[in-house]
């Protein structure tokens, strides 16, 4: 299977095994495996073979060691992979949209077509994290007028910032001479952005900023 230069959980790519060993592996015997998996199609094994390899040899098969602080005391305990690749992309859900979701997403299952890989069930439930995970993220409109009169549909953006810097960072777009007003909406979780541009402004302004909301990230 072919695999972009880059994943999200599933890296790194295109490395040897004494690169992957020379950027802090601890467990070469896994690092082999990783790259097996890799050129098996086997990305769900490789996925827990990616976690594993940073641990030392003689840690339980399948764990990870963590250490925490309990009561003020620095305490040792053992993790699941599986969990700690789950609290992961999580977490990158959490922070807003990524091009790479969809694309990640597509690879797992793909993947999982007529194969034999023993971390397939740990594919499945990922792709169905990063799908609720997509369809829960709160939507941003984005609606332009000029002259009272809406210049375009309302245009979903895709925020990759976080929620709060994706809003800052839409309001100060007001200090740029097309626009002369903003009003904010919120609707349960998602938001809609409306502008109002400069009656005074060429179509060829308002059109370049109804386009820059199209490719906004």
């Amino acid at each position: 299977m072919e695999l972009p230069d880059q994943m999200l959980l599933l890296e790194p790519l295109h490395c040897t095994a004494d690169e992957i060993m020379q950027q802090g592996a601890r467990n070469p015997t896994a690092v082999q495996r990783y790259l097996d998996c890799l050129s098996s199609g086997w990305l769900g094994q490789a996925l827990i073979e990616r976690y594993t390899y940073g641990e030392s040899p003689d840690t339980p098969q399948g764990m990870l060691r963590i250490k925490s602080i309990i009561d003020g005391k620095f305490v040792d305990w053992l993790k699941p992979v599986k969990d700690e690749i789950k609290d992961d992309l999580r977490e990158i859900l959490e922070k807003g949209h990524d091009d790479m979701m969809e694309v990640e997403r597509d690879l797992y299952e793909k993947a999982m077509e007529g194969t034999d890989d023993p971390g397939k069930e740990l594919l499945s439930e990922l792709v169905e994290m990063i799908d609720k995970g997509i369809q829960s993220m709160p939507k941003i409109l984005v609606t332009i007028t000029s002259k009272g009169q809406e210049i375009a549909s309302p245009i979903e953006l895709k925020w990759s910032y976080g929620l709060e810097d994706a809003i800052i960072r839409l309001s100060t777009k007001v200090l740029e001479k097309a626009i002369v007003g903003m009003e904010i909406k919120k609707s349960g979780r998602d938001f809609h952005i409306l502008y109002q541009t400069d009656d005074a402004a060429g179509d060829s302004v308002t059109l370049a900023l109804v386009e820059e909301m199209r490719q906004w990230r």
